[in-house]
Order: structure tokens, then sequence, then C-alpha cells
């Protein structure tokens, strides 16, 4: 769940995950239909007014939620 959400193409996922350093060789751009199929059900946009309302926060960079997550799963290597 995306909440609240940020709306971005896939290049703009992979253009911050270059910026973080990840390994974008490792990216397949062929077409999959099986996962079309999943992500062409998923809506264009969401209205996330009622989170903010809550008092949620937007990520306003993906390259930011990149590093959070790295933060939280990945241990560093010595």
């Amino acid at each position: 769940f995306n909440s609240p959400g940020i709306s971005l193409t896939v290049r703009e996922m992979v253009d911050a995950l270059a910026r973080t350093g990840g390994d974008t060789s490792l990216i397949d751009w062929e077409p999959d239909p099986k996962i079309d199929a999943i992500v062409s059900t998923w809506p264009s946009a969401l209205d996330v007014s009622p989170e903010l309302s809550l008092g949620f926060k937007s990520d306003l960079d993906f390259g930011e939620v990149i590093e959070d997550y790295k933060k939280t799963y990945f241990v560093e290597e010595n």
C-alpha cells in the first residue's frame, strides 16, 4: 500500500534507484504480459486527502523512499 501515494513512472523509479547507488543493470526492460496484466488494474491516481487529514506525510522524493528502505532492511557488509 502506497499511502499517501506518489505517482511515478517506471523511468522515474529507475532514475531514483541509479541516484541512490542501485544496480540498474539488473533491470529487464522487456515487457512481461503477466506483470502488465496486474499493473493495468491499478488506479492511475489516488485521492490521499483522507490520509493527509489524519497526519500522514507524503514522500516527495522517491530517492528518499529507497534510502529509507535501505536503512530499514539492509545491513552493511564490512
